[in-house]
């Protein structure tokens, strides 16, 4: 990434009762500026005993997943990218 430049993610949860969350992609109101030292966007889900819950972040660490998997180890998914608003879709 260029000095200077700051990634945009969605950031949402579906626990907020957000429907966009599951699909942010044309939800610009869910996207923000990450701090310069957020590399990543990432997409977490999982399932509950009643639904499926979606949370959708700027991220510090490249190895977010690895670290979300070993710290609670019941995720469904986790993804990473690095490209303006690239955590936007399922």
């Amino acid at each position: 990434m260029p000095e200077g430049y700051a990634l945009r993610c969605f950031t949402c949860t579906s626990l907020e009762l957000q429907s966009s969350c599951s699909n942010a992609s044309n939800e610009t109101t869910n996207a923000v500026v990450c701090d310069p030292y957020c590399p990543v966007c990432v997409t977490v889900t999982w399932n509950d005993s009643v639904k499926t819950i979606t949370v959708r972040s700027c991220a510090a660490f490249t190895d977010v997943c690895e670290i979300y998997n070993t710290t609670y180890g019941s995720m469904d998914s986790c993804t990473t990218c690095d490209t303006d608003l690239c955590n936007g879709f399922p």
